[in-house]
């Protein structure tokens, strides 16, 4: 009403292409008109909102597991099967969603290289120089061949350093003897992998009598907007008023799931890569190199073992690969791993 009002005051008029007219408020049919459709739209909308939530809730509580829902995001697949509508027509129904071996390795690559103080511009650069390559793959990571590679930057210039031989990705700056230096972040990331301790500070502590709290008010708004979404309304104006409460029940559930996902205690990220456990030189040498390579980028971060920098020969003490390393934790400080 507050908008009509306004454009009756300042003479707007509306062009209706259903209409195939102009419409001026200033008319009383025509403001009458226009109250109509607008409450018929929003009426439209609520039918809209409350299939799109049928739908949802339906691939959600499916008895065979929650199906996926909208377009498959990038790094799963979903297998499908052919099933008979409630109209009788055979239509295609996703069955399971799965991580996708190759795009899902990409994302956890790209999520640990940020997080690693890679420079975007580097990550681009890599991008770029893998889509212009004629032979590439058609996949992201096209299989891992170096473990560490891009697990150490360029003391210089902040880009990778990166196989087949070890040399910066950005400008050349540096070079260093491949061998040396995967034999020494090796011993580095297997003696850390061997401590048990590092398992556990990673995975966050119970959300206690807060996280019980919490979840036992989700349950209670999840149910209250069940309620709603089942009324049927029988005038426009009570369509409006259970739309409002749908609308701002939606909203405190998705502010009590975000709280529920802070307190709730996760895996650690580690331990899904790599469990702690014996005969770490074995299990390590079994596993495939895209997840060594993923768990190098984790631990050789500015947060956990520090940041490897490697330096030009004429910033080093001497040309020998512990000397060329430089390890930096979050703050730019010089850090050894060892008190790490």
């Amino acid at each position: 009403m507050t908008l009509l009002d306004l454009c009756e005051e300042k003479g707007v008029r509306f062009y209706m292409q259903t209409r195939e007219r102009i419409l001026d408020p200033r008319n009383g049919n025509d403001r009458r008109t226009l109250l109509l459709d607008a409450v018929d739209s929003e009426y439209e909308s609520y039918k809209t909102h409350k299939r799109v939530t049928r739908g949802v809730k339906t691939n959600l509580n499916h008895p065979g597991g929650a199906r996926g829902h909208g377009v498959c995001p990038f790094g799963y697949e979903r297998d499908y099967e052919r099933v008979q509508d409630a109209s009788g027509r055979r239509v295609m129904r996703p069955t399971e969603q799965m991580p996708k071996r190759d795009e899902a390795q990409a994302v956890i690559e790209l999520f640990f290289r940020i997080r690693a103080w890679h420079s975007m511009a580097a990550v681009e650069r890599e991008v770029q120089d893998i889509l212009k390559d004629g032979d590439r793959r058609t996949n992201f990571s096209g299989g891992a061949l170096h473990a560490f590679s891009g697990a150490h930057v360029c003391d210089v210039c902040d880009a990778p350093v990166t196989a087949p031989a070890y040399q910066c990705h950005g400008k050349g700056c540096t070079r260093i003897n491949k061998e040396d230096t995967d034999r020494v972040l090796r011993a580095v990331v297997l003696g850390y992998l061997a401590r048990p301790d590092v398992y556990q500070d990673v995975t966050p502590q119970d959300g206690g009598t807060e996280l019980a709290t919490v979840q036992a008010e989700l349950i209670l708004k999840q149910s209250q907007l069940e309620a709603f979404e089942g009324e049927d309304p029988e005038t426009p104006a009570e369509a409006r008023l259970i739309g409002r409460k749908i609308e701002r029940l939606s909203g405190e559930i998705r502010e009590l799931e975000t709280r529920e996902a802070e307190l709730a205690p996760i895996p650690s990220p580690l331990a899904a890569l790599f469990d702690y456990g014996p005969d770490v030189e074995q299990r390590w040498d079994a596993t495939p190199v895209e997840e060594q390579r993923s768990i190098a980028c984790m631990l050789l971060a500015p947060d956990v073992l520090g940041q490897v920098r490697v330096k030009q020969v004429s910033a080093s003490a001497s040309p020998n690969v512990t000397d060329r390393f430089r390890w930096v934790d979050a703050d730019g400080r010089d850090v050894t791993p060892a008190s790490r």
